[in-house]
């Protein structure tokens, strides 16, 4: 070996002191464990591979719709030029197009968040879909394989689905500091560039452009139009919410929000009637429920506008939240405010709530 790091190691005994040997030892190990330590690092980045095309087609209102698919990875890189992250995402693009500008595109992503975007990919908006029972709760017996999809949006827009950073096959490029696209404007920082980045790349500015986000990718999508409009001058042409989530208030209920109830309602009833808690037809059952549900909405809108105290807006509601019946034939169904309920429960009790 000639490597100067060893030459200590190498001179004669009688020229070194035993002092030198365990120096020269020390800095040996110290430099050998930091070449390894580069290794270890180099071998932990995502490798980026080139993107692979394929051509295909698809029928959608009648027509053939030609089209070229690529799968790709986009590397994002800070204003310093340090790589980041690679983005998996898959691109659909109709052939035979002489004027891009009159072309939309349009970038699709679930939510979770944490969700890549194979959901909308194969199971809504692409040419080709994984079918599924007809009423698409249950999976089909295999072998299953991908059919056309005639209801792909393919006929009418270019389509580009994308996998956020740490969801399918996008990596962050140091996994130790992945947390910076982990909160919500560390994901839209990263999205809005990769956008920026393809639209750049495949010569799109001039095209219409348009995303589309499902259930948390809905608070994606509206947050995309103003990061993009505000850093990069990038005005969208339409968001596209699906499944939309924009109050979490509808989620839970929680301390002082009541909101949910009234908004599960329906959904209650239809599962009250499919356990036969309840008789008589469903489509009428939920149809009521949902009317139903307009009623507390508005209460509880009104007791947030006048800022009422806890104790004055339950005296309120349970004032104003009779029960209410559904009756349906020979059968009556009633429905009881949970906050009337609860209230009742303390009176009887002698609680105070």
């Amino acid at each position: 070996m000639t490597d100067g790091r060893f030459s200590a190691c190498l001179l004669p005994m009688h020229w070194t002191s035993p002092l030198t040997l365990l120096v020269g030892l020390l800095l040996t190990a110290g430099s050998v464990s930091a070449a390894e330590e580069k290794e270890k690092k180099d071998e932990a980045k995502p490798e980026q591979k080139e993107p692979v095309s394929r051509d295909g087609s698809v029928t959608i209102a009648g027509a053939q719709i030609d089209y070229t698919v690529t799968t790709g990875e986009l590397q994002l890189k800070n204003d310093k030029g340090e790589e980041q992250a690679n983005i998996f995402h898959v691109s659909y693009i109709k052939k035979g197009v002489k004027d891009l500008s009159t072309r939309p595109v349009l970038f699709a992503f679930n939510g979770g968040p944490g969700s890549s975007a194979v959901w909308l990919h194969l199971g809504a908006l692409g040419p080709r879909i994984i079918p599924t029972s007809a009423d698409g709760t249950k999976a089909l017996a295999p072998p299953v394989t991908v059919v056309e999809n005639p209801q792909s949006i393919l006929d009418v827009a270019d389509l580009v689905f994308v996998d956020p950073v740490a969801t399918g096959l996008s990596r962050p490029e140091d996994k130790d500091k992945s947390k910076q696209f982990f909160g919500v404007n560390g994901d839209l920082d990263s999205m809005s560039d990769f956008i920026r980045r393809w639209i750049t790349q495949h010569k799109r500015w001039s095209s219409p452009k348009f995303v589309l986000g499902e259930s948390y990718g809905s608070l994606r999508a509206a947050g995309l139009s103003d990061k993009l409009q505000q850093r990069y001058g990038m005005h969208l042409n339409g968001v596209i919410l699906l499944s939309g989530l924009l109050d979490y208030r509808t989620l839970s209920p929680s301390p002082g929000n009541d909101l949910s109830y009234s908004i599960f309602l329906p959904s209650l009833a239809a599962t009250a009637h499919f356990h036969g808690k309840i008789k008589g037809d469903r489509k009428t059952i939920v149809k009521e429920a949902r009317s139903l549900r307009q009623r507390p909405t508005a209460q509880l809108s009104t007791v947030d506008r006048h800022s009422m105290t806890q104790a004055s807006k339950r005296s309120r509601l349970k004032s104003q939240s009779s029960p209410v019946s559904i009756h349906n034939g020979s059968s009556t169904t009633t429905f009881v405010s949970p906050l009337a309920s609860s209230a009742n429960s303390c009176s009887k009790a002698k609680v105070k709530c």
